[in-house]
């Protein structure tokens, strides 16, 4: 049987699922996919910047021809934008995943533990466990807090890397910068994702000036509205960007890609819009979550909330919304069995979930 060759470390892995897209959705309820709303993936309801649309039909006939290995002009753009130097960025052509993967083959030898809290992006433990490393996870408290002591006292010997997501998905919660320096301060390798920091109240990508030993994660895909390209990047010091160019995919940042978040990042004010638009709805929504008997909201820094039932199970409210045309998240594969996240939408969508929701809960 061919199973039986494949790597055990593969067949140990649970599966990573992804949202549900709309026409994914349609096709199981047999909706409308246009009248559907997506509030499950984090996306930016408001689209990229014009700049960007405009860049991809530009460049649109150029995709017979590779494109740049090392995009300077894009490279170039980032370094301006979080003012870290462009000797320390290294692209990723599917995201910050991309990187986050990069970045773990390139530091977990077989053996090797890699300290994250939960609940997070499940995606950590599958790579960790892939190139054969060992995951400890230290549970963060019911109000989902950084838990900084318990981290710093699960580092030991065979800790090769601490994993922090801030904003946290699904949680929204960030770490404080006292908590990050303590667990810099051991010396242990940090990685930092911060995939929704333009939401939050401050970033820490600066910090790689500082320390060696911290690799920051950024992504164009939830802000600046690019998810469907997959572009994202990594900060670091400029040794570890030096030795993560040998093992990453030889042309990963596909041209429309690069042009298009180039484009982006010449329309700050864009972006800033639909920032503090996101930021005003996201007040709102959990104003309005709050007001309900059946649920709680939690205090978010990202794009999206953390919703707790308070008589319902997680997944089945997701199915029960799903089948009236809303796709929120279940957070059961996070081991929340009575939480959804719910993206913040554009004004009419979230009223539109709200409305659902309050059936949903009866």
């Amino acid at each position: 049987m061919m199973i039986e060759k494949i790597n055990p470390r593969v067949k140990a892995i649970k599966a990573y699922v992804a949202g549900a897209t709309k026409d994914e959705v349609a096709r199981r309820h047999d909706l409308d996919p246009a009248q559907i709303i997506k509030l499950a993936s984090n996306e930016n309801p408001f689209g990229p910047s014009p700049k960007a649309v405009e860049a991809i039909r530009k460049y649109a006939a150029q995709v017979n021809l590779y494109p740049e290995d090392h995009p300077r002009e894009l490279i170039t753009s980032i370094s301006e934008y979080i003012c870290v130097s462009d000797s320390k960025i290294i692209m990723g052509g599917n995201g910050a995943d991309e990187v986050m993967d990069t970045m773990i083959k390139l530091l977990i030898m077989p053996g090797d533990e890699v300290v994250i809290h939960t609940p997070t992006f499940p995606y950590y433990e599958l790579l960790t466990t892939l190139y054969g490393g060992r995951t400890i996870k230290v549970a963060m408290p019911d109000n989902f807090s950084f838990p900084i002591d318990s981290l710093v006292e699960s580092i030991g010997e065979k800790t090769r890397l601490v994993i922090i997501c801030s904003p946290n998905n699904p949680t929204g919660t960030v770490i404080s910068e006292s908590g990050l320096r303590r667990i810099l301060a051991t010396g242990v390798i940090v990685m930092l994702d911060e995939a929704y920091v333009e939401f939050a109240d401050r970033s820490y990508t600066g910090l790689v000036s500082e320390y060696e030993n911290l690799v920051v994660l950024r992504t164009f895909s939830k802000a600046f509205g690019l998810a469907g390209l997959r572009v994202g990047y990594g900060v670091a010091s400029e040794e570890i960007i030096g030795q993560a160019m040998k093992i990453k995919p030889p042309h990963n940042v596909n041209l429309l890609a690069q042009k298009a978040a180039s484009a982006a990042l010449k329309d700050l004010d864009y972006l800033h819009s639909t920032v503090e638009k996101t930021k005003r709805l996201r007040e709102e929504l959990f104003n309005e979550i709050n007001s309900l008997s059946g649920a709680k909201a939690y205090r978010s820094q990202g794009n999206f909330l953390l919703v707790q039932l308070f008589e319902k199970d997680a997944g089945q409210v997701a199915y029960e919304l799903e089948k009236k045309g809303i796709i929120v998240r279940s957070c059961t594969g996070f081991g929340l069995a009575r939480h959804i996240r719910v993206t913040v939408g554009r004004e009419e969508e979230n009223q539109a979930f709200m409305k659902f929701f309050k059936d949903v809960l009866g």
